[in-house]
């Protein structure tokens, strides 16, 4: 048995997840927000290393404006980087500045007095000449739909006013149908949220998202002195007939007219379908198409060998689902939420192949076995969740996240890949008899990797951060 202790990291990225249902309610996409928790970064690392801001207080090291290498401020004015080195500039990825910099200070600060002393951007009241000071999105978050409503929302904590927080639409800023503002002081963390129903964003679909957030003095005479934002959310509900599985017809057929409820169509494209139990097995035995599809409740999906199954957007296998691919799935993402009373499971026999253009999480109480193919661009293990391959082909190109004592597991046979530049774990990973190889990874603190090969019936290559490699033989 040979050891290999690695240190990786999470990176940066933008995707679209499922949130789920409750009975017959549809719940909303997510759209992950790019740093939306304000996390800092080692200079020159494209944002793999973390940054810790040292001191006894919030302030006693800081950051001043947004963006890279900027540098700390306060009685240290040092950061601690997940390397193991100090330093006393960092990255902050993610947002630029919009509003602030008045006579070069009040500026946009970061400082660790986020949600449980994580960093937090503070913007600025009485403190800011008048004008406020804002944070925007660097980049765009995708292009508004029509017919779609948005969410945005945010924690908040402190005395400064009036608040800011708008969705754009390229310069615009959308006008809320519905808004929530807590009172200031707010004596602690609360929500802040606004909502854009179908009909306030119809004039400006296709234009590019952004989030901007701070205070702002048009709205009002400035008050207070600081208040922090942390934990940025934005997610929709999109627009697009609904239909649920009823397998009237009673031949379990995907495709056959009036197996879903309203009748007399199957989903397409445009649809959100939701399959749940007491209706039977729902089959797809030739090629099928939805925008997105939820299993759950007892519901089950089998993707039958000469059958074929396109998501375009989130596949969710939620509380007591179950799903078979013995035939070819496309989808964006891949969703696996159980729960403690009952589990959600996804297994892709021989033959099976599975293509997660996006992101694979597979949360509490969920497992996945793959004993045909599994490719996916990110794959994330929760809770107590477990992922299997007895043998299989399960490859991540890019990031592998795994939370504390999750393990994945590969019989004899089995070729397991990790690519890319992102392996975030604190996990081990136990590959009896497999034929293993591990990308180059990266820093974070106290995320180690214990992989573990035992016997191999190839070679295993992990690749570390320098670019060397080293080739472990069963």
């Amino acid at each position: 048995m040979k050891n290999v202790t690695l240190v990786a990291t999470v990176g940066l990225a933008a995707a679209l997840i499922l949130g789920g249902a409750v009975g017959n309610q549809l719940s909303a996409d997510i759209i992950l927000v790019p740093n939306a928790d304000f996390s800092l970064f080692k200079p020159g690392t494209n944002y793999t290393v973390g940054a810790t801001l040292l001191g006894g207080g919030a302030f006693s090291s800081y950051a001043s404006n947004l963006g890279d290498n900027l540098t700390l401020k306060g009685a240290t004015g040092q950061a601690e980087y997940a390397d193991g080195t100090t330093g006393t500039t960092v990255d902050l990825p993610g947002w630029v500045e919009v509003t602030g910099n008045i006579s070069g200070w009040n500026t946009n600060d970061i400082g660790a007095n986020g949600v449980d002393g994580s960093p937090g951007y503070n913007a600025f009241g009485t403190w800011s000449g008048g004008l406020g000071t804002t944070a925007g999105s660097a980049e765009s978050l995708g292009d508004i739909v029509s017919g779609t409503t948005y969410t945005l929302s945010a924690m908040v904590n402190g005395g400064a006013g009036p608040l800011a927080l708008d969705l754009m639409a390229g310069d615009v800023a959308l006008t809320p149908s519905l808004s929530t503002t807590p009172d200031l002081p707010t004596g602690g963390w609360l929500e802040i949220s606004r909502e854009y129903d179908a009909d306030t964003i119809a004039a400006y679909a296709g234009e590019p998202m952004t989030i901007v957030l701070g205070t702002r003095g048009e709205e009002g005479e400035m008050i207070g002195a600081r208040v922090v934002f942390d934990n940025v959310s934005l997610s929709f509900i999109a627009a697009g007939p609904w239909l649920i599985w009823d397998n009237d017809v009673g031949d379990g057929n995907w495709g056959t007219d009036n197996n879903w409820d309203p009748d007399p169509d199957f989903p397409d494209a445009t649809t959100t379908a939701s399959i749940n139990g007491d209706a039977g097995i729902c089959h797809v035995i030739d090629g099928q198409t939805a925008r997105v599809l939820m299993v759950q409740d007892g519901g089950a999906l089998t993707i039958d060998s000469a059958g074929s199954l396109e998501i375009l957007n989130s596949l969710d296998v939620g509380t007591g689902g179950t799903m078979s691919v013995a035939g070819t799935l496309n989808a964006a993402n891949l969703i696996l939420d159980g729960n403690e009373d009952v589990s959600s499971v996804v297994t892709v026999p021989v033959g099976g192949q599975v293509t997660v253009a996006e992101s694979t999480e597979v949360g509490v109480y969920s497992t996945l076995a793959v004993d045909g193919t599994l490719t996916t661009n990110s794959l994330s293990l929760a809770g107590s969740s477990n992922v299997s391959a007895m043998p299989g082909t399960l490859t991540v190109i890019n990031t592998l996240t795994l939370g504390d004592g999750l393990p994945i597991t590969a019989a004899d046979g089995t070729q397991f890949s990790v690519s890319g530049t992102d392996l975030a774990t604190s996990a081990d990973i136990a590959l009896t008899g497999g034929i293993v190889s591990i990308g180059e990874s990266n820093s974070v603190e106290g995320a180690i990797a214990h992989w573990t090969f035992d016997e191999l019936a190839g070679a295993a290559t992990v690749a570390d951060s320098s670019g060397s490699e080293t080739v472990y033989n069963g």
